[in-house]
């Protein structure tokens, strides 16, 4: 679990550790808290934006599973 966008960790209230963003080449993180957003609000305030990846580094070759939350936290 990565908390993209952000410098530290998350802990959900499912007791899931987030952690920092991390793994990442480019891109910009922003960061904005509209009120209402989810029940664990925190998570969905930062995020990477722009031309990025990540190459996240696993135990094991093979295939994963991958799933993605995402959140539109940009207001003008």
């Amino acid at each position: 679990r990565i908390n993209a966008g952000s410098s530290v960790s998350f802990v959900d209230s499912a007791g899931n550790t987030w952690g920092p963003d991390d793994y990442f080449t480019s891109g910009m993180a922003f960061s904005a808290c509209p009120a209402g957003l989810a029940q664990d609000d925190d998570l969905y305030c930062t995020e990477r934006f722009g031309a990025f990846s990540y190459s996240i580094p696993v135990a094991n070759p093979g295939f994963y599973a991958v799933r993605l939350h995402f959140a539109e936290v940009f207001c003008e």
